[in-house]
């Protein structure tokens, strides 16, 4: 489990993409990398965060999570 901001900040992911080698990577601030289950495991959890994608600003937590 990450550790919780203060406040009710979001924990901000960041969704990568690497053409090169066609795979996305989710880091958070501190460059740690997170999974698909892991996000799962902080819904579940009703921790707060939101995942970014990188190249659109897009907001994408919902895409990720369905």
């Amino acid at each position: 489990m990450p550790k919780l901001p203060q406040g009710s900040e979001p924990i901000i992911i960041k969704f990568v993409r690497c053409y090169q080698n066609k795979i996305g990577i989710m880091v958070d601030e501190a460059l740690d990398c997170w999974g698909l289950n892991d996000l799962r495991e902080w819904s579940a959890h009703n921790i707060n965060f939101v995942v970014i994608d990188d190249e659109t600003g897009e907001d994408i937590t919902r895409i990720l999570l369905a």
